[in-house]
């Protein structure tokens, strides 16, 4: 209930507000915590007790299409390639922690070679495994990119201008889990070196897990003008 929310009593248990309806709050709490929520004095309503529950599947169509997994975006990347191979790449900047590849599409007027005085640009989406519509909006730009260049000046003009890094999947083992933390049980959100604290969800150092690492050693090797981080509920 929005307006009995018991603030103070969230304080003591690791959580995070995910937005609601006019008279709720919704707010993700992990599952070694929900025994915590009976101490609280304040009337709740458990909407689901896994959250992987609540993941999409491949009938409903009517949110467009199926989400890309792991190996679907793979695919999707091939085909990109297949179609604009002067304008597009796909290099790895990293595995993870489940050995899975954090693909990078890279879109350029001359992909195929490093231009050092173009600036870079990064867009990259799924910090959070259980974020999938991250996924589908780097994807669908990276789309938009490629296929309006011909026709749209102003596109053309970015992508002649930069060097463009869309990486849809920093986290593909937590998109095939459909859970928010990587396989180490660490938020990648929270791993980086800005303002890092650590707690349960943070890992047990700045840039400790695989995922966040890749994206450092990235940024060591371009400079990078602007990084648009794409979440999603």
């Amino acid at each position: 209930d929005r307006h009995n929310f018991p603030k103070e009593s969230l304080k003591t248990i690791e959580h995070m507000i995910e937005g609601g309806t006019p008279g709720q709050t919704h707010v993700y709490v992990p599952q070694e915590h929900l025994g915590e929520l009976d101490l609280w004095n304040a009337p709740y309503v458990l909407i689901a007790a896994d959250v992987r529950s609540l993941r999409p599947t491949a009938s409903q169509k009517d949110v467009g299409g199926d989400y890309h997994r792991p190996e679907t975006m793979r695919d999707a990347i091939d085909t990109m390639i297949e179609l604009y191979p002067d304008l597009v790449r796909l290099t790895v900047i990293g595995y993870s922690v489940d050995n899975r590849p954090i693909d990078a599409i890279v879109i350029s007027d001359n992909v195929s070679s490093h231009e050092p005085n173009e600036p870079c640009l990064r867009m990259v989406g799924a910090y959070h495994g259980d974020e999938w519509a991250s996924v589908e909006v780097v994807i669908s730009t990276a789309w938009t990119l490629l296929g309006r260049y011909n026709e749209d000046e102003s596109i053309q003009e970015l992508v002649n201008g930069h060097e463009l890094w869309l990486i849809p999947m920093l986290n593909p083992d937590g998109v095939l889990d459909f859970e928010r933390r990587n396989r180490n049980g660490v938020d990648l959100n929270r791993n980086f070196s800005w303002a890092f604290e650590r707690t349960p969800q943070s890992g047990t150092h700045a840039f400790s897990e695989p995922e966040t690492l890749a994206l450092y050693d990235l940024s060591i090797n371009r400079a990078f003008h602007h990084n648009l981080s794409v979440h999603s509920g």
